[in-house]
């Protein structure tokens, strides 16, 4: 009972001094909150956002090393780390390309892909990527097929209001290689630029890129057809493996060979028309990326590519200048410059403003360009 009292006495004590001093409690709760939220935004980091990088399995080691300079943090969106984080395929299949895409489709932290990859692996992957919703942008490095989009439906798209105003499909791809279109007329008017006019087409026989072969032997073509007006002619077309005799070839007079495909079809072509004697003109093989990114090793082409009859000569040369830059750099400008434009795109997400209570994929990538005018003028 005497406790009861007792405690009683000291209750009715601390609702007198609270009475007192209601004022300093009312003011002291008033800071004291928003400190406790500033302090536990501080204490309590927000997970980042990640910029994945996938390349194709068997991808040059310069490439894979440059990649993995970059997993670090490489920018904020606001008080959020954005991190580069690679993911390697285990092999060149369809599936396993469509297993990664739907496992980064599904991460919240995925802000955006740059993809390392073969056309056909990448045509296989963007259905997924842009039927997340919201989309996965995706930056393609090295795929250059003219329609990286063949195999989307009209659930990949997106209408938005463009800077004419106008509602447009939009779909978050920036394709930075030339197309197989830009490399076929360029390598045909280098090649006539040098007196070359007499076209032979070789196909390489690759199963998980045969896309890329095709769409480039179609290019081959039109260019050829193109450049008519200036002498070009197509003597011939066929696939690596179905070559005819070293006597047959001769007799065609082939005096520029475009060769679409990777570099061990392209080595065993090489050593059957420098067998070939060139007695009136010099043979001008014109090789496509692929020859540069499938080598197993950095060793220049010109040391690889011997030929066996020093009689002959046959002079190589690239589809595109760019690739010429790759091939001395051993590293891809593209694979590089995929980087710059990601930064720019985040910078760009900043100036726009974001939102700090943002901690999700959903919230940033509401507020990337959203059509393709406002993302090549990054």
């Amino acid at each position: 009972m005497a406790l009861s009292e007792q405690s009683r006495a000291i209750f009715l004590d601390a609702v007198s001094w609270a009475r007192r001093h209601f004022v300093e409690i009312l003011l002291a709760a008033l800071f004291a909150l928003p400190f406790a939220y500033f302090v536990g935004a501080y204490l309590e980091h927000p997970d980042p956002f990640t910029l994945y990088v996938v390349a194709d399995a068997g991808t040059l080691n310069e490439t894979v090393d440059l990649f993995r300079t970059k997993e670090k943090v490489i920018a904020r969106i606001g008080d959020v780390d954005v991190r580069v984080v690679l993911e390697t395929l285990t092999d060149n299949n369809q599936e396993t390309a469509q297993k990664m895409a739907q496992y980064l489709s599904n991460q919240p932290d995925t802000l955006m892909v740059i993809g390392s990859g073969r056309s056909q692996l990448v045509e296989k992957s963007l259905p997924i990527y842009f039927t997340a919703r919201p989309q996965v942008p995706y930056l393609a490095t090295v795929a250059s097929d003219d329609d990286l989009l063949k195999d989307c439906n009209e659930q990949c798209y997106e209408w938005t209001v463009g800077r004419s105003m106008r509602k447009v499909r939009f779909v978050p791809l920036l394709q930075l290689s030339p197309t197989n279109k830009i490399q076929a007329a360029s390598a045909v008017e280098f090649a006539i630029e040098n007196g070359k006019h007499r076209f032979l087409i070789v196909l390489g026989n690759d199963t998980v890129n045969k896309s890329y072969e095709e769409n480039l032997v179609m290019e081959y073509e039109a260019s050829i057809q193109e450049a008519a007006k200036e002498g070009a002619i197509q003597v011939n077309k066929y696939e690596v493996d179905r070559l005819p005799d070293e006597e047959s070839l001769k007799n065609m007079n082939p005096e520029c060979v475009l060769y679409a495909g990777n570099y061990g079809e392209a080595q065993t072509l090489f050593t059957k028309l420098s067998r070939m004697k060139s007695v009136n003109h010099q043979i001008l093989m014109i090789v496509s990326d692929p020859v540069i990114q499938t080598r197993p090793s950095p060793t220049q082409l010109s040391q690889e590519f011997q030929a066996q009859n020093q009689d002959s000569v046959l002079d190589l040369r690239f589809t595109h200048q760019a690739f010429a830059s790759d091939y001395n750099s051993k590293v891809s400008t593209y694979d590089r410059d995929a980087f710059a434009i990601a930064t720019a795109l985040i910078r760009d997400l900043n100036d726009r403003g974001v939102d700090l209570e943002c901690n999700s994929r959903r919230c940033c990538i509401s507020i990337l360009p959203r059509t393709p005018a406002e993302i090549l003028s990054v």
